[in-house]
């Protein structure tokens, strides 16, 4: 398990792409390639029938690799974000700057935890 502390540290080291207080930790085009949302056409055709995939890849610009979750952000670097199994969120915004966190216990499809996130960075940014 990982506390929020730790979960917005780690946030932070991949909002500044690699960065942490002045250090280059993890090599910046390697963050872009990771984040960067994989759009070949049909590579997730097997997941739209699933609830979870119905409400990600049936938008266009959304796509997965490297673990992370990403949304494509016309003129921005994509939005994304990665999942625990607990129902465990990272959000990261490059295009606000900020970053958002979900702590759980399980996770259920009552709400699209990733929109509620994005929304919630929105308003307050």
């Amino acid at each position: 398990n990982m506390r929020a502390i730790d979960l917005a540290r780690f946030g932070l080291l991949c909002l500044n792409r690699g960065n942490l207080l002045g250090e280059q930790i993890i090599p910046s085009g390697w963050m872009e390639e990771s984040t960067r949302p994989d759009l070949t056409p049909g590579r997730y055709d097997l997941y739209k029938d699933k609830s979870w995939g119905r409400l990600f890849f049936n938008k266009p610009g959304n796509g997965y690799g490297y673990y992370w979750w990403a949304s494509e952000v016309p003129g921005h670097p994509p939005d994304y974000f990665a999942f625990g199994i607990m129902g465990q969120i990272l959000y990261i915004s490059p295009r606000l700057n900020a970053l958002a966190i979900r702590l759980g216990r399980g996770w259920e499809l009552r709400d699209w935890w990733p929109d509620v996130l994005r929304n919630y960075l929105e308003r307050i940014s």
